[in-house]
């Protein structure tokens, strides 16, 4: 046995590095390890940082300078839709773009950052619903219900109903009928969600929350945790592929990547049943134009509102579709960063469930890249190398960490670094 800790993180990225930082600033020892896969390649940029995380870990000292995005687009066949980090500029677009949800709009947004706050107290009250007021009731019987229901409620379908809709759900490979579907979707508009990136020539996030959790006493391991088991009551036993074993109170995985990349079977309060995401970097020869010269926005690819609905039935049947959504950001370097939550983790063939194959990859690498290219013209002319990155999560009952105990994994989170703080501050309170 090498070590000990309070906390062992497995996952190295921005959330867990947060939570590292959060845990060992709060008196616990920690310990960050690698998982057993490497983790999807990061994309340029993050969920915002609050302010009283800055605070809390001093960021400020290590040169953090963060900008928001500039929007979120969606891009359509032969149109766009966009919004803004704030409610006025939002408007402002819409009205230009002679959209009547423009007038709507400041309704939907204030509700749907009120049912945001209260999405953990409302779920939260559906079990002790004689414990809580009236109001949060109502909304957590709002956000039971499907995604679709909620959006349609305000924005009546339509091209901003998809806009929403494919920004909110899409990130976690929701279709939007599902129940409980709407709690992503609020989550959208959560102080925390909207994102940024790093200015020119600044540290990324994820370094910055590295060098603060070295600073507050977290422990790199620089070791690769393959898999856990309980030990005694309080304890886990986690063992290296180095050959060592170090004991850890609880196992923290700070998103449902760094849990899968280490081999976790998720339970469907972190993925969507069958759900795998494939990322795609495009290295590209010369520079590709970004939709409306924009490239510090968000992109996300459908063709229409059903998109969403039938790429998630298709991974539910373990389907490949070709009008899969796709989500793209460019990077500083003029490199394209692609993703899709819509990939089947297992593939069917009509009768029997099968894993991935190399003509499979291709396949879906080739539809990322086709539903780009519909959008961005010359980037098959530009396109130098393709590199795919598929992450699935273990079958039904593989799962390398099942005997552990106090094992910790976040759920998909529009805020994801806020989110990572308050869960590690939930561990740190269970003791």
């Amino acid at each position: 046995m090498t070590a000990g800790f309070d906390v062992l993180v497995i996952g190295e990225d921005a959330p867990g590095y947060c939570a590292a930082a959060i845990a060992a600033a709060g008196g616990a020892s920690v310990g960050v390890a690698r998982p057993a896969r490497r983790l999807p390649p990061a994309s340029p940029s993050t969920a915002c940082a609050p302010n009283a995380l800055w605070r809390r870990l001093r960021l400020d000292e290590y040169g953090l300078d963060l900008e928001p995005v500039s929007a979120r687009i969606t891009l359509f066949k032969d149109k766009a839709a966009r919004s803004l980090e704030t409610t006025d500029e939002t408007v402002a677009a819409l009205e230009a773009a002679n959209d009547p949800c423009a007038e709507i709009w400041p309704a939907f947004a204030d509700d749907m950052r009120v049912l945001a706050g209260e999405t953990e107290e409302g779920v939260g009250a559906l079990a002790l619903p004689t414990a809580a007021p009236l109001g949060v009731l109502q909304a957590a019987a709002r956000l039971a219900g499907p995604a679709v229901d909620l959006v349609d409620d305000y924005l009546n379908g339509g091209d901003l109903s998809a806009h929403v809709s494919a920004h909110g759900l899409a990130p976690g490979g929701w279709g939007g009928r599902e129940a409980m579907s709407a709690v992503t979707l609020s989550g959208l508009f959560c102080e925390n969600s909207w994102r940024a990136r790093p200015a020119k020539g600044a540290p990324s996030l994820a370094a910055v929350l590295r060098k603060a959790a070295d600073a507050e006493g977290a422990q790199r391991i620089d070791r690769v945790a393959l898999d856990a088991s309980a030990e005694g009551a309080k304890s886990n036993i986690v063992s290296l592929k180095s050959g060592d074993a170090i004991s850890a109170r609880h196992i923290f995985f700070a998103s449902p990547a760094a849990a899968i990349a280490a081999g976790v079977k998720l339970d469907a309060g972190a993925a969507p049943f069958n759900s795998a995401r494939a990322s795609l970097r495009l290295r590209l020869r010369s520079g590709v134009e970004a939709p409306a010269g924009d490239k510090r926005a968000l992109f996300q690819i459908v063709d229409g509102a059903d998109d969403l609905a039938t790429a998630r039935e298709a991974a539910l049947s373990g389907e490949i579709t070709e009008q899969m959504p796709v989500r793209f950001e460019f990077s500083e370097n003029g490199d394209i960063l692609a993703e899709t939550t819509y990939a089947p983790a297992r593939l069917n063939d009509g009768e029997t469930w099968r894993a991935w194959t190399g003509q499979d990859r291709q396949l879906i690498e080739k539809i990322m890249i086709d539903r780009l290219a519909d959008r961005l013209p010359g980037l098959r002319e530009a396109l130098v190398k393709a590199d795919l990155h598929l992450a699935l999560a273990p079958p039904v009952g593989e799962g390398r960490f099942a005997g552990a105990r106090n094992l910790w994994v976040q759920t998909r989170r529009h805020d994801e670094i806020a989110a990572a703080a308050a869960l590690m501050d939930k561990v740190l309170a269970h003791g």
